[in-house]
């Protein structure tokens, strides 16, 4: 996988270069835990650096900064982007766990947002980057547990459960009536609160499958396996329980 800096910025492009220099080592190490226990087989061709213009106005009409597909990953590196970004999804919340978990957002953090963009590319996940994914709420929230189990410090992962737990139950009556299928592309078109609910709520499931099935994301995976080739006469969240 080539590292990539889109810029015409000599500042930032330096800027974009020690990141690159700092994160390098971890992201490499990700990478070779994956490959080994989750089936990467095949890299993105680059991950591409770029700021928030570049990457949601000129490269993309995305509306967050971190982005994958078949060939390649896009990420903001700034941590002032993504710390201003999560703390708009927290808007009206008031609690000790949001000023906890923000006053401390790093560079850690953005860290684990690019290890959540490669995980999609395991191919454990047999939707590969559809649109349309089967059981989108599954691979978002699967994505999420790996990158942060294997990329935040224990503290931090617990900090985040912590904080995500709580807010799926704080504002669960104002978007968890739906359930876990209505995660889907149209998603997107909704507020920024409405879609980080989404996340939210698909990182905390997954976190509570893995502990059902004995800590083991594996064996979660193989559940999903044999849903995903029956029929697949209900969905994924109905044929595990947990409507």
């Amino acid at each position: 996988m080539e590292y990539l800096i889109a810029s015409n910025d000599q500042e930032e492009f330096t800027a974009y270069q020690a990141f690159i220099g700092r994160a390098r080592p971890q992201v490499e190490k990700y990478i070779k835990k994956l490959e080994e226990d989750y089936r990467l087989i095949e890299l993105p061709k680059g991950l591409v650096l770029a700021n928030v213009h570049q990457a949601t106005e000129v490269l993309s009409q995305k509306s967050i900064a971190a982005y994958t597909n078949a060939h390649f990953i896009t990420l903001t590196p700034d941590v002032t982007y993504w710390k201003e970004l999560f703390l708009r999804t927290v808007e009206g919340v008031e609690h000790h766990l949001v000023d906890e978990f923000y006053q401390d957002y790093s560079e850690i953090d953005v860290l684990q947002v690019l290890g959540h963009e490669l995980a999609h590319h395991s191919d454990l996940f047999l939707d590969d980057f559809e649109d349309n994914r089967t059981a989108m709420w599954f691979e978002e929230g699967m994505v999420e547990y790996l990158s942060a189990k294997m990329l935040l410090p224990p503290k931090r992962f617990e900090q985040k459960l912590a904080l995500e737990r709580y807010l799926v139950d704080n504002l669960k009556d104002k978007y968890g009536r739906a359930g876990l299928e209505s995660f889907t592309v149209e998603t997107y078109q909704e507020s920024i609160q409405a879609i980080f609910y989404q996340y939210w709520r698909s990182f905390v499931t997954v976190k509570d499958l893995v502990e059902q099935y004995g800590n083991n994301p594996l064996a979660v995976f193989e559940v999903y396996h044999d849903w995903f080739y029956s029929e697949k006469a209900v969905h994924f969240s109905t044929y595990l329980g947990l409507n």
